[in-house]
């Protein structure tokens, strides 16, 4: 970020090669020595916590991305269970004449195989609740 010194090297002069860069001279070799590895270490600590600021914003966007999602898949489930509700309100009374049939079929012990079966033979047969 801007304003951030980032201590790489120290040198005992200002060679032409660096004159061009950003430079920090000190009265002394000694002084710059001392104020090189004295910045280093808080550098590396102030390096260790821009790490870890990133790595918990990453993990809250992953956690935001991942709600979003949820909360996607939750309204597109509402939006098919309001249009299996409406379909079965509007078909009330084929859902009554089915749901009493298979009641009356589970009644008398028919086994489930048997169930569509005789489901089968009256979709055949052109009944309008079995062919529902």
């Amino acid at each position: 970020s801007a304003g951030l010194l980032s201590y790489e090297e120290f040198h005992p002069f200002l060679f032409q090669q660096f004159q061009s860069k950003l430079y920090l001279e000190l009265p002394t070799f000694d002084r710059a020595v001392d104020e090189f590895f004295s910045k280093l270490e808080a550098q590396r600590v102030d390096g260790q916590i821009v790490q870890k600021e990133k790595e918990a914003l990453k993990k809250l966007e992953n956690v935001k991305k991942d709600h979003q999602k949820r909360l996607d898949e939750l309204q597109a489930n509402q939006s098919e269970d309001e249009r299996r509700a409406y379909l079965i309100e509007i078909n009330a009374d084929l859902v009554t004449r089915a749901m009493a049939a298979i009641n009356t079929a589970v009644a008398n012990q028919m086994s489930w195989p048997e169930i569509e079966e005789l489901v089968d033979e009256a979709k055949q047969s052109g009944d309008p609740t079995a062919k529902a």
